[in-house]
């Protein structure tokens, strides 16, 4: 699932590479190798101030979610199969004491 924040760097900042990357990790609290992926939606600038800043709105996916999201995709898969199965086996109990009240 991708969520959106907002960041927001000076112009020291935005030189450096990957700063939307860790400013982003710090925000989260989580660790930059925790990030699957960054996209920039929007990036504005601040010069009301002495201080210029750049405003960013990022898209962000943590390997968390993307982990999660593909194991319940495995789970449902699973249970899937698995239901087919318990049918399978409540059809054979079915007809075994079917037969055996016949015999």
């Amino acid at each position: 699932m991708r969520k959106e924040i907002q960041l927001r760097t000076n112009l020291i900042e935005e030189k450096k590479e990957g700063a939307l990357l860790h400013k982003a990790a710090k925000k989260l609290g989580v660790d930059s190798k925790e990030i699957n992926g960054i996209k920039l939606l929007r990036k504005s600038i601040d010069a009301r101030k002495k201080e210029i800043f750049f405003n960013y709105k990022v898209q962000y996916t943590l390997m968390k979610t993307f982990l999660k999201n593909q194991h319940t995709l495995l789970s449902i898969k699973m249970f899937l199969k698995l239901k087919k199965f318990i049918l399978l086996v409540l059809v054979l109990l079915g007809c075994m004491q079917h037969y055996d009240v016949l015999s």
